[in-house]
């Protein structure tokens, strides 16, 4: 995330989405493992979120040529209602 502390809002809104993030444990939703940031103060204007590997995202998968049936997206919804 880059230029996370451009501005207070923006400060606040990558703070809240990373509470969330260390929070959240259950297998359809994505956690974050560990947070990183760079040395030194002076210098803190982006933060490494790491997160387990995943194959592919959602965007790769609706922009890809390959069409998606009705399949695709009733597993698509199961796996978002699950985390919900």
């Amino acid at each position: 995330m880059s230029n996370v502390f451009q501005n207070v809002v923006s400060a606040l809104r990558v703070y809240r989405e990373l509470r969330m993030l260390c929070h959240f444990h259950h297998e359809n939703v994505l956690s974050a493992q560990d947070i990183l940031q760079p040395g030194p103060i002076d210098f803190l204007h982006e933060i490494y979120v790491v997160t387990e590997l995943m194959q592919s995202d959602l965007h790769k998968i609706i922009v890809s040529p390959q069409p998606l049936t009705s399949d695709h997206v009733k597993v698509f919804l199961y796996q978002i209602l699950r985390g919900l």
